[in-house]
């Protein structure tokens, strides 16, 4: 401090010793309960106050607007998706800040820092519709979906079911962070900034591309790809799936649930039962691979034959 020219407040003067003591201190404590005042006097929401980061947690900054401390959330630092305010700001930085809301009772003020005029959001809306094509970054996986980047600050979800005209398990199956990708827009909602993406609908339903020809009767193969007590359904091509119902396994074999017969994954070939293009429906059969036992039962075992039987309930 030699060399300053500071101000401070007399505090003792003793003239025996000859000794003057002063408080700079109480000078600047004035001085900010001054500032604290005025601006507590005159805030309002959405004024602008330049300002100085003076600390830092996970969640957002602190910053001096003059004598008052406010806030700036994490998420009021930038319009892209960070993880912690250290990847755009530091202690000490200087900050133009407005105010966002403020309470006097408690003395806590909330801080932006965005520029409004520069809402990523209005950039989508400007740029893009309903049916629209993009090029997106995936920045997320969840059980239920990807979360991808339209824009710079907008993030798309990319639902499970949206990702692929087949069977998805989990989204990584198909995507992976930071992949750029192609997706269509399928509906946003501009009062809670939501938006549906899809991959699948940039290529035709696969029912579409089904064999024309295919017709009741033929044989086909696939993989069993989801079970259930009352049957098993069979992929044939991505995104076409057929029903085998428990009944339809078996001439001889009496099953309580078609799990006694076949689990996910297994490859089996089947008969078509039941074709429908419209409804997009399909019902297999595996005991049609082999002949009817019952049919001509009676000329087999007529009425009066001696026979040889297991007991079987």
């Amino acid at each position: 401090m030699i060399g300053q020219t500071v101000s401070l407040r007399i505090t003792e003067v003793n003239r025996a010793r000859r000794r003057v003591v002063g408080s700079i201190k109480a000078v600047t404590y004035e001085a900010r309960q001054a500032a604290q005042a005025e601006i507590w006097n005159n805030i309002e929401v959405g004024k602008h106050y330049t300002g100085t980061v003076k600390s830092m947690t996970s969640y957002g900054v602190f910053v001096d607007i003059g004598g008052v401390d406010g806030m700036v959330h994490i998420s009021e630092l930038s319009w892209s998706r960070i993880k912690n305010p250290a990847e755009v700001v530091s202690v000490g930085d200087t900050l133009d800040v407005y105010v966002i809301s403020f309470d006097p009772e408690k003395h806590k003020i909330s801080l932006g820092v965005k520029d409004r005029s520069m809402n990523p959001w209005d950039k989508f809306m400007a740029t893009y519709h309903v049916g629209d094509v993009a090029n997106v970054r995936i920045v997320k996986l969840m059980t239920f979906g990807a979360f991808a980047e339209v824009v710079p600050g907008v993030d798309g979800l990319i639902h499970i079911t949206d990702l692929s005209w087949g069977r998805v398990n989990h989204p990584e199956e198909i995507v992976a962070l930071d992949q750029k990708i192609n997706v269509v827009i399928l509906d946003f909602d501009d009062q809670k900034k939501r938006i549906a993406l899809g991959l699948k609908q940039l290529t035709p339903h696969p029912w579409e591309a089904l064999d024309p020809n295919l017709k009741v009767g033929d044989k086909v193969k696939g993989r069993v790809v989801v079970m259930a007590d009352y049957g098993a359904f069979v992929e044939i091509a991505p995104g076409v799936e057929g029903l085998i119902h428990v009944s339809e396994m078996s001439w001889s074999q009496h099953l309580r649930s078609a799990q006694e017969f076949m689990k996910v994954g297994d490859e089996v070939e089947a008969v078509i039962l039941t074709l429908d293009r419209e409804e997009r429906k399909m019902s297999l059969g595996i005991k049609q691979l082999t002949p009817d036992p019952w049919e001509n039962i009676e000329v087999k075992y007529p009425v009066g034959t001696k026979t040889t039987a297991k007991v079987r309930n």
